[in-house]
C-alpha cells in the first residue's frame, strides 16, 4: 500500500467461473411472477435497482429511467462475464463507465449499497440455487471493478 493504490485481491480462476456460471443462470431464470415482455437478465437488472432503493430511497432520484439503467446494467454484465479477448477493452469500458458515474454524482460510498443489492439480487432470482459462496464470489470479481470504475 505505500505506492498509494488500494490492495484489492483479484478473483480465482475458479470464482471468476462461479460468477459466469450464476450470470448463465441468471439470465435465464424465469420466475412466476416476471412480466412477460421484460427478459430474465433485464428483470435481474430491475430487481437489483428494485434492492437499492430499498436500502437507500434517496438513491432513486440518480436513476429517473429504471428501465433503461437496467438495460445498461445488465448488458455491462453480460460484456465483463464474457472471457475477455482484451483486458485493455475492458479497462477503456470500465474508465469510460467511471466518467459518466462521477458526473452524475455517484460517491463511492454508494458502492457498499451497490454490493448489498446484487446479493439480494442473486438471491431473489436463483431462489434455492442460490449459496452464500456466490454471493462471496460476485462481491470479491465485483469489487475490484466497481474500485477501478471509480478511480479511472
Amino acid at each position: 500500500m505505500g505506492n498509494g493504490h488500494l490492495h484489492i485481491d483479484q478473483p480465482t480462476p475458479a470464482e471468476l467461473a462461479i460468477v459466469r456460471r450464476t450470470w448463465d443462470q441468471v439470465s435465464h431464470i424465469r420466475l412466476a411472477d416476471d412480466d412477460a415482455n421484460v427478459s430474465s437478465s433485464l428483470a435481474f437488472g430491475l430487481c437489483f435497482y428494485n434492492a437499492i432503493f430499498r436500502e437507500d430511497p434517496d438513491l432513486q432520484k440518480l436513476f429517473p429511467n429504471i428501465m433503461k439503467q437496467a438495460r445498461a446494467l445488465t448488458g455491462m454484465i453480460s460484456y465483463i462475464t464474457k472471457p475477455a479477448d482484451s483486458l485493455g477493452e475492458l479497462e477503456a469500458s470500465m474508465r469510460e463507465l467511471g466518467s459518466r458515474h462521477a458526473f452524475y454524482g455517484v460517491k463511492i460510498e454508494m458502492f457498499r449499497v451497490v454490493g448489498q443489492a446484487f446479493v439480494v439480487a442473486l438471491e431473489e432470482r436463483l431462489e434455492d440455487k442460490y449459496d452464500a459462496e456466490i454471493g462471496r464470489c460476485w462481491l470479491k470479481v465485483g469489487r475490484p471493478l466497481c474500485y477501478l470504475n471509480y478511480f479511472w
